[in-house]
């Protein structure tokens, strides 16, 4: 199963009546772990992206990575309120409560450097990868889209159970209407 859609991923990791699911793997991000965890409980494993080979070589698949920034406007006419917001959203109590609601790593320090975000398997394979990727903040707003376009032709091939190799004359063309899209 090929999908860029997050509820389908975790449609495929929900079990059928007889215990079996769809998917194997996913590549996803900490915003799905929760969900994924409820419903494969210990059977759920996570690890950094794999080395693939290229071109004879083996190569470190990427991924982009980001963060959530608070910033408080120097001209707000709320200041002092935007301020003591941004502090209540960064406490180590909110902090705590949002990584273990919702599995998100942490950015006060000392939850960051509790034994429970050390311990976390997820976190630990996010920050196995994190050497091995790139700011978010440097991808345009419309890459996403043009992103899903390019994986559409796989999926479709390996739904009509026709999944073949591309040419290199298409696999140059999916690219160049990639750059377009993007382009624009």
């Amino acid at each position: 199963m090929i999908q860029t859609d997050d509820s389908k991923l975790i449609a495929g990791f929900t079990p059928a009546a007889d215990g079996t699911v769809e998917a194997a793997a996913g590549v996803s991000g900490t915003w799905n772990a929760k969900a994924v965890k409820d419903l494969l409980g210990e059977n759920m494993g996570v690890a950094k992206l794999p080395t693939v080979e290229i071109d004879g070589q083996q190569r470190q698949l990427t991924t982009y990575m980001g963060c959530k920034l608070i910033g408080v406007n120097g001209y707000s006419q709320n200041k002092g309120e935007a301020h003591k917001l941004a502090a209540w959203l960064t406490n180590q109590e909110n902090q705590l409560k949002r990584f273990e609601t919702r599995g998100f790593g942490p950015s006060n320090k000392a939850v960051a450097a509790s034994d429970a975000v050390a311990n976390n398997p997820v976190i630990s394979a996010v920050m196995a990868q994190a050497k091995f990727s790139r700011a978010q903040k440097s991808v345009p707003g419309n890459y996403w889209t043009p992103m899903g376009s390019l994986i559409t032709p796989f999926i479709e091939r390996k739904e009509a159970d026709t999944l073949q190799d591309y040419t290199d004359e298409e696999l140059q063309a999916l690219l160049d209407a990639l750059v377009a899209q993007i382009a624009k």
